[in-house]
């Protein structure tokens, strides 16, 4: 997500918590970056040092996103956005 769309959404919705923080946009964006690269078959373009890290990296950001999901749907206002 662009730091565009995040303040946009941040702005137009502001009674509503933030689903992804801050620290984790830039690890996340490098995620998904992998992700549509390898999806999409860029694999001349593939660095393996980047794999590794990738794959390294995965766990721990399912865990943080997961844990963010659900602080997020616990933080939801029960009526009226």
């Amino acid at each position: 997500m662009s730091r565009f769309v995040a303040a946009r959404a941040r702005d137009t919705y502001p009674q509503l918590p933030i689903l992804i923080p801050q620290p984790l946009l830039a690890p996340l964006t490098t995620l998904r970056r992998f992700r549509h690269a390898a999806v999409h078959g860029y694999s001349h373009h593939f660095d393996e040092e980047r794999l590794v890290i990738a794959a390294q990296e995965a766990p721990m950001l399912y865990a943080a996103f997961k844990h963010e999901v659900e602080r997020f749907i616990t933080e939801l206002p029960l009526e009226g956005v």
